[in-house]
């Protein structure tokens, strides 16, 4: 398994996506070519790591997979930048791409952007001065510093898995023994995760504290 760290922006007339592979440190830039995204994604050992994700980065590759122009991907940024969820949005209820993906979000303190662990790092906070709204095309300086400003990111995300890579190896670990691919303990929560190894399944219910405890369960432990 090849694993990468991408990153993707986007404008109205421009979208980038910055891949990194893990292992060799090089990095592969895609500016508004979605056949090349397609070819670099073709290999099925690629696994793909980012930060929030599956919230947002991974709708916006599947949009360019599944041959998204330029105002469609813009469309969909939109909307999930709006507050929105990616699955909601038309393109991409009827157009799937299937890839091997986790996110380094998951698992960890609500809330927490990459910024904010970068500066608990105490590593620079770098931001873009392109700014995001910008209603035409991008120069050939501007396209360049939003590839710098998405390397640093990818450069983030990678040094975050190398910090958390003995909980990684948990993951992966607890997967093995129930013979969980190690791509879908990544990209599982904790919780799922443990439903996956229990094989537990899932059960239809119209109030959550109408619950009966198991028999075999001390009660005594359970703080009033």
């Amino acid at each position: 398994m090849r694993l990468f760290v991408f990153d993707v922006e986007v404008f109205a007339f421009d979208w980038l996506v910055v891949f990194k592979e893990v292992k060799t440190g090089e990095y592969t830039v895609f500016h508004n070519h979605n056949h090349g995204v397609k070819e670099f994604m073709r290999p099925a050992d690629i696994l793909l790591a980012g930060f929030n994700n599956k919230n947002y980065d991974n709708h916006i590759l599947t949009a360019i997979l599944c041959g998204a122009d330029n105002r469609m991907v813009k469309e969909i940024n939109d909307h999930i930048i709006g507050g929105a969820v990616g699955w909601d949005h038309w393109f991409i209820r009827e157009n799937q791409a299937w890839f091997q993906t986790f996110d380094l979000m998951d698992d960890m303190q609500t809330g927490l952007s990459l910024k904010a662990i970068e500066g608990h790092l105490g590593l620079p906070i770098v931001e873009s001065s392109i700014p995001f709204d910008i209603d035409r095309p991008l120069t050939e300086d501007e396209l360049a510093e939003v590839v710098r400003y998405c390397k640093y990111d990818t450069d983030m995300v990678e040094k975050l898995i190398r910090l958390r890579k003995d909980y990684l190896n948990g993951k992966i670990a607890v997967g093995r023994m129930k013979g969980i691919p190690m791509h879908r303990a990544l990209y599982a929560t904790n919780a799922k995760l443990t439903a996956l190894f229990l094989g537990a399944k899932q059960v239809p219910r119209s109030d959550e504290r109408n619950y009966r405890y198991p028999d075999n369960l001390n009660r005594d432990r359970i703080p009033k």
